[in-house]
């Protein structure tokens, strides 16, 4: 197991109709031969708001890691880069294996 830092999405609502969304940064322990896709995060207004919240800095970056759930799939909003993230999975399989 991999231990990454995930971006939560937290919408909340006050007394307009409209949600506020925050962000929240959590640890997930993911199975590394679970994951099947690792790319760069795109979405540069939710980057804005995480940088505008203080939940992450300007050097770092996020990625989009798909894993697999049987017949299903899920994408989670990580923070680092994948090369970043495919080193972790690296050394986290070197540990295991011995």
């Amino acid at each position: 197991m991999i231990e990454l830092k995930e971006v939560i999405t937290i919408n909340t609502y006050g007394r307009s109709i409209e949600a506020r969304t925050n962000y929240s940064v959590k640890s997930v322990f993911i199975n590394p031969t679970h994951i099947v896709l690792i790319k760069e995060f795109s979405n540069r207004s939710i980057r804005s708001s995480l940088l505008r919240e203080g939940k992450i800095t300007e050097s770092q970056s996020l990625s989009s890691v798909t894993v697999s759930k049987g017949n299903n799939s899920s994408e989670l909003t990580v923070l680092g880069s994948p090369i970043e993230i495919r080193e972790k999975i690296s050394t986290g399989r070197n540990l295991l294996n011995g």
